[in-house]
């Protein structure tokens, strides 16, 4: 069912403050996101009271606006009734402001979140693929049947392939021609490219050596080139002729990018992922069971700032090689279950009608679909007895999890549709996953049940 949006569509441009306000417009899973020059324009309370917004909040220098599983309805209507485009003309982009440690910071995720929020589906569709692919094994198929082949090759091409994907959403991020963007990172996936890294051959560009390695399924790499190279357009465009520019800009800014990419910037963001998967290992190896139970404990507060987008990078290559990842996969789907069992708690406990219907809704979203932003700031961050429970619930069911060591394998949904990329041919990492799931799930709603009393929530 589509949800009516006029209401938000109607009063957006007056809500945030104006066209001109607005640097950058975007969107993930479950939010609207917003990159403002002027805070104190945004009217939050008049948002907040919105119909079907869940609530808002910032992060940083955004304005996320959290919508749940409708974002994508939401913003195609913003877009079609409104002045607003993913990305604003370079007049409207944000002022230099002091720099600090807090503004450095923010504008690293920010960035990351820019340029991968919009790939999500694309790996989710390759990640659940790949899950199709599991219980066809599992159900018998052969690995050399014509369906199984296809189907096999066009998920790896969505991991493969993302730093073609990336480089045309960092350029929508950063302001920069998205063919170039695309042209930058097919360039670090190029087949001769990688066929000559992989016979040893030597490369040199200008002179200048070329680290052999291969980039597919990296992020980091293409990120830093096309943010670089938004400068490097700007320089070109500034100074070219005016009768030349649609030769020269594009041809130079290629020219000057392709010894930064393969000499500089590739290599030096393939080491940065190389060390937060090799950190996230040693987390893991080190802290256990206790760290995946600590890790889904916490994740509400992560997710708030959007710290999790930092660990995407980390999820890609996992799933790239070694094939499978045992830390943050895991300790989501907990998460997620557990919001959606506080949520479930609090529709029991209440007796106002709306949050009734607004905590049931957002409970089952999370525990089916994976997608905790409508628990987590509908219910969980307004009746915070209900995070704590949830929190208790998270820290018992990673620790059972950490403890039986299970495995997701693909890249899929954090809610029970994507139950199906812990399939192993015995059967037991499911089996595993799932009594870490239930255990934890029943901890939280008792104990939501317990704790919360009507009054707490009518």
């Amino acid at each position: 069912m589509v949800k009516n949006y006029d209401a938000l569509v109607n009063n957006i441009t007056d809500y945030i403050g104006g066209c001109s306000n607005v640097t950058y417009f975007s969107h993930c899973v479950s939010r609207l996101r917003f990159n403002v020059k002027d805070k104190g324009l945004v009217k939050m309370e008049e948002i907040e009271k919105t119909e079907n917004v869940i609530g808002c909040q910032w992060s940083g220098d955004q304005f996320q606006i959290i919508i749940g599983t409708g974002v994508a309805e939401a913003y195609q209507q913003i877009c079609a009734k409104t002045d607003f485009t993913s990305s604003q003309p370079a007049a409207h982009e944000k002022p230099a402001e002091k720099k600090t440690v807090k503004t450095f910071v923010n504008g690293i995720f920010d960035g990351i979140s820019g340029c991968l929020s919009s790939m999500i589906p694309v790996i989710l569709c390759g990640g659940m693929l790949k899950i199709l692919l599991i219980l066809l094994e599992v159900a018998g198929v052969s690995a050399q049947a014509g369906t199984y082949q296809v189907i096999s090759f066009v998920a790896d091409a969505a991991f493969y392939f993302l730093p073609v994907f990336v480089g045309a959403s960092a350029a929508n991020k950063f302001n920069v021609n998205m063919g170039l963007g695309m042209l930058v990172g097919a360039m670090l996936i190029a087949p001769n490219f990688i066929t000559l890294v992989n016979d040893g051959v030597a490369l040199d560009i200008f002179g200048l050596p070329i680290y052999a390695t291969t980039y597919s399924s990296t992020v980091f790499p293409i990120i830093m080139s096309v943010y670089v190279m938004s400068y490097i357009q700007k320089f070109i465009t500034k100074y070219s002729p005016e009768v030349l520019k649609g030769i020269l800009v594009p041809l130079l800014t290629i020219l000057l990018m392709m010894p930064i990419a393969l000499c500089i910037l590739g290599p030096l963001g393939n080491i940065l992922g190389n060390y937060l998967a090799t950190g996230i290992i040693w987390l893991y190896d080190t802290t256990g069971f206790l760290g995946v139970g600590v890790f889904a404990a916490i994740l509400p507060f992560i997710i708030i700032t959007g710290m999790h987008f930092g660990f995407f990078p980390y999820l890609f290559a996992a799933f790239a090689n070694p094939g499978y990842e045992l830390f943050y996969c895991i300790a989501n789907t907990v998460f997620n279950i557990n919001q959606g069992a506080a949520c479930l708690a609090i529709a029991i406990r209440t007796k106002n009608l709306n949050v009734k219907s607004m905590a049931a809704t957002a409970g089952i979203t999370a525990i089916v679909a994976g997608v905790s932003e409508p628990a987590l700031f509908g219910v969980s961050f307004k009746y915070k007895k209900a995070l704590w429970c949830s929190m208790i619930g998270c820290f018992a069911g990673g620790i059972i999890a950490g403890i039986f060591h299970v495995t997701c394998y693909a890249f899929a949904s954090f809610g029970l549709i994507g139950l199906p990329s812990y399939v192993t041919k015995d059967g037991m990492n499911l089996i595993y996953a799932i009594i870490a799931l239930a255990i934890s799930a029943i901890i939280t709603f008792v104990l939501t049940l317990i704790t919360v009393k009507p009054q707490d929530v009518a």
